[in-house]
């Protein structure tokens, strides 16, 4: 489903039978998932498990594409929180195919939605490997947080590098390994 969350909005706690998979392709707000509070720009997107509780609440206009689905695979699990979409947008085109087939209904469009849903999770599943292996450096995970605030300000890699205690060259390398990206790729996509 794709809708526009006005701001100053509040959609309150919540829960769901099925995960959720919310992707802001616009705006700024706040959501809570289970416990943790999250802040979302354009091309991050939560997931929660099903049962969660969950709000969201709008400090500007945003718009939102959002699914329920189910997953019937153990091993295909996801964790709850959130996440930034690649620079190319893969999530956000997977959802937006998801969103063509529903609309036009297309004949087979139901193999096709189980087809992308498919996609769809296992690159979820890489972003979260991502995520995890990257939880393991905690000084790259404060640098693309800040990188996520000042994202409007002159960013010097550099200054990004010292930042985290790494050289120039080793945080290049380290963040583009962690994060798929260069540095410099990764602030250009926040803008």
């Amino acid at each position: 489903h794709f809708t526009k969350r006005l701001g100053g909005g509040y959609i309150p706690m919540h829960q769901h039978s099925c995960y959720e998979l919310v992707y802001y392709q616009s705006g700024a707000g706040k959501t809570r998932i289970a416990e943790l509070d999250y802040q979302y720009d354009p091309q991050a997107f939560s997931i929660i498990r099903p049962g969660t509780w969950h709000d969201e609440r709008h400090a500007e206009d945003t718009d939102v594409l959002f699914i329920g689905f189910h997953i019937h695979n153990s091993s295909f699990q996801l964790s709850e929180g959130m996440f930034v979409d690649a620079p190319d947008g893969k999530i956000n085109n997977l959802l937006q195919s998801m969103h063509f087939e529903f609309q036009n209904k297309k004949a087979h469009y139901h193999v096709q939605l189980d087809l992308l849903l498919s996609t769809l999770i296992i690159e979820l599943k890489r972003i979260q490997h991502l995520s995890e292996w990257a939880g393991k450096d905690d000084k790259l995970i404060y640098v693309r947080n800040y990188i996520n605030e000042h994202f409007n300000q002159k960013l010097h890699i550099d200054m990004l590098a010292s930042m985290a205690d790494y050289s120039y060259d080793r945080f290049r390398h380290l963040f583009k390994e962690t994060y798929g990206v260069s540095p410099g790729e990764y602030i250009l996509s926040r803008r």
